[in-house]
Formats: structure tokens, sequence, C-alpha cells
């Protein structure tokens, strides 16, 4: 399994899987990991690329969200309509 976002993805690579994360759209999150130590290591856009969705325990922080428009699809020649493979991302995820 791994997500894809249908609106959200690098359209250079035309890949829907390589999915855009921004302060600006605000599905990156402000976060020592994505601060850094000083401005020139602050993060604004992260683009991730086969991954899973995951929703972690209920202390830890979402800095990288995917949005509604992203769904887990399965390793096939389609996306899965249901049941186990396929989800709606609506959760914070990590």
């Amino acid at each position: 399994m791994f997500t894809v976002d249908n609106q959200n993805y690098d359209k250079e690579s035309n890949n829907q899987g390589f999915i855009v994360y921004t302060r600006e759209s605000g599905r990156l999150a402000d976060h020592p990991i994505t601060r850094g130590r000083n401005d020139s290591e602050r993060v604004n856009k992260i683009i991730a690329f086969t991954g899973q969705s995951l929703k972690g325990p209920p202390d830890s922080v979402a800095f990288m969200k995917l949005a509604d428009s992203a769904v887990d699809a399965c390793l096939s020649q389609h996306f899965a309509s249901g049941g186990n493979c396929a989800r709606q991302a609506s959760h914070d995820f990590w």
C-alpha cells in the first residue's frame, strides 16, 4: 500500500505518489524538526514519495499533514474502492 494525492502532488514529475508539503499550504507544520536551529536549516517544502500514511499516538505531532484528497492505494493496476486497501486521509498524520 502507498499514499497518493491527486491534488497535492509534484506536477513536474507528474507522479501522484510524490506528495508536496509546504508551509504555505499548511500541510508542513511549524515544528522543531522543520524549524531547524536557525533560518539556514528551516524547511519550507518537502516532497515525499512512495510512502504510506500513518496515525501517531495521541501525544504525537503531525508535521507532514495529508490533505483530504490523499488516499492509500494497493499495489495493483487499480485503486481499491474500499475495504482494507484504501481509506480517506482525513486524520492528522505525521
